[in-house]
């Protein structure tokens, strides 16, 4: 397969770097543009020179990680994704690691002994998250200053609010990138993203303050916290029809983008907080009568996998709070609604880089007619008509934007009428009638029956067959999927392991922990995660011939 190249932005600011190889070096490119595939090139381009020998990637949530992961590997570079601060060194056979913001500050001075063993390259992805939590700067000034480089990264420059180590900053308290930004107006002219348009809703808002009723439009000029209140009364889900009036809007033109030919199109809707997502999720589904859509948040179990699931599947819609606003790759939303009272530039720009990803067009936004939010949009707009200006020779009137209507938009918010069975596993599936079998024989033998034990003990009965008693004797070694990503292979065979030692301890009344300490005698470590995969691969070996 022939390797991605570097786009002209890249390549341009690749030299730059390579040029000065600073110990710092902050690039400040819109959403989009390809800083996870600049940013692992460059790192690899160090790594030839020797300059350094490991990466480290820091990053907001869990699910960013599995994203540099396999753009690692794309460019031949394993970056472990599954890292814990338990596990203590970071694994023998990979190029580097990727650990969270929290993880970072949970146990600086253990990455600062990690970092500072061999020559390092860390990666602080979104770098402005430094500031979102006091202490968090300090932490990683412990955690990283012994890093050959440090590379920070952004979607758009902020202006200085905490603490961050290592960044410039102008006067005015501006974030100074080290190469100019690549902004959303360069983006366009290069054809790396499309076109945004940001349908308004605006309208008649009331509500109550300290027992007094107050009444505004979105057209009014208010003080920040009579605006925050008239933005929060029209997101409120029991005073106002702006999720339901915008998400029939939203749904046709996302329909219309996929009949255009986009047809694995999706679209994501941001909340204020959880239970605003699944109030939004449940409102489509019950009243509206259309597929409940995935509540993604990172406070809930599984939002990796439905994240992964969402990516590669044709579902239209999913519903989320921060966890997709920032670093996510997902080129398929093409429509966003915006439901959430964060006004702040920096997080609308990164909430509009979530579907303006790749030259299709179009991208649309909706949005309250909030003046804050209008400025931001009006920015963005303005650098759509001066990328314009850049490719030919006069700038041709706008397109209408597709799906803007009226909307008639009209502390307790008061009101806001905003107008325009069993288990599936490996390749075979357990019934429940098996599985309730197999919880009864692991209750009788004083085990608990959660899902992998019944799974694995179901299928041992179902090979001994009705007629033979006693206990099952003949398990099944657990299928090992084939995938890309080291650490994915590895998380594979230690679940397999896992499911192995279970079954055999069932049988034999033998202590889960000795077994798996006899095993990690056998490949000579001290803990299952000390194993690299060769190491793992002997392990699962080993418990499979005792079946035999």
């Amino acid at each position: 397969m022939t390797e991605r190249r570097l786009l002209r932005w890249q390549q341009v600011t690749q030299n730059d770097y390579l040029s000065k190889l600073q110990r710092d070096y902050l690039l400040v490119a819109v959403p989009g543009a390809g800083k996870t595939f600049w940013t692992l090139h460059t790192a690899r381009e160090l790594i030839r020179a020797g300059r350094v020998s490991k990466i480290l990637v820091v990053v907001p949530t869990r699910h960013v990680k599995d994203q540099w992961a396999r753009t690692a590997h794309e460019l031949g570079l394993d970056i472990e994704h599954d890292y814990r601060n338990r596990d203590g060194a970071w694994p023998r056979d990979a190029d580097g690691v990727a650990m969270t913001y929290q993880q970072m500050y949970e146990q600086c001075s253990l990455h600062g002994k990690n970092v500072s063993w061999r020559p390092t390259l860390v990666i602080l992805d979104e770098v402005h998250h430094l500031e979102d939590k006091t202490g968090w700067g300090q932490a990683a000034q412990e955690a990283f200053d012994m890093a050959a480089y440090r590379i920070h990264l952004s979607g758009t420059p902020w202006n200085r609010n905490g603490y961050i180590p290592w960044v410039r900053y102008s006067p005015d308290g501006r974030a100074q990138a080290d190469y100019p930004p690549y902004g959303y107006q360069d983006s366009l002219t290069d054809g790396v993203n499309c076109d945004v348009f940001f349908p308004k809703l605006g309208g008649r808002v009331e509500w109550e303050f300290d027992g007094e009723r107050f009444t505004h439009t979105f057209d009014e000029d208010l003080p920040e916290a009579d605006r925050a209140r008239r933005l929060n009364t029209a997101l409120d889900m029991s005073a106002s029809d702006y999720i339901e009036r915008t998400f029939r809007n939203a749904d046709d033109e996302l329909t219309s983008i996929r009949a255009s030919g986009q047809d694995r199109a999706g679209g994501m809707i941001i909340a204020k907080d959880i239970d605003h997502a699944d109030a939004i999720a449940d409102l489509i589904h019950d009243r509206l009568h259309k597929s409940r859509p995935v509540v993604i948040t990172s406070e809930k179990r599984g939002a990796a996998d439905d994240l992964k699931a969402f990516r590669n599947n044709t579902d239209r819609w999913l519903v989320s709070v921060r966890m997709v606003s920032e670093g996510v790759d997902l080129p398929r939303l093409r429509v966003l609604i915006y439901a959430t009272n964060i006004t702040t530039s920096l997080f609308f720009r990164q909430a509009v880089g979530r579907v303006i990803r790749g030259p299709e067009p179009p991208a649309v936004v909706f949005m309250p007619a909030d003046p804050v939010l209008l400025k931001w949009a009006s920015e963005i707009r303005k650098e759509r008509v001066e990328a314009l200006r850049k490719v030919q020779e006069s700038v041709e009137e706008e397109p209408p934007v597709p799906g803007a209507g009226s909307l008639i938009s009209p502390f307790r918010p008061v009101k806001a009428e905003m107008a325009d069975a069993g288990v599936v596993h490996d390749d075979s599936a357990v019934s429940e009638g098996e599985l309730d079998q197999a919880r009864a024989h692991i209750r009788a033998e004083g085990g608990h029956p959660d899902i992998p034990t019944a799974t694995m003990v179901a299928k041992i009965l179902r090979r001994q067959g009705p007629d033979q008693p006693g206990s099952p004797q003949v398990p099944v070694a657990p299928e090992l999927p084939v995938v890309p990503l080291k650490s994915e292979r590895k998380e594979a065979l230690r679940k397999a392991q896992a499911k192995l030692v279970t079954a055999w301890c069932h049988l034999h009344g033998q202590d889960y922990a000795i077994v798996n300490a006899r095993l990690n005698e056998s490949v000579g470590v001290r803990r299952i995660r000390d194993c690299d995969e060769d190491q793992l691969r002997q392990r699962y070996e080993t418990a499979k011939k005792w079946f035999v």
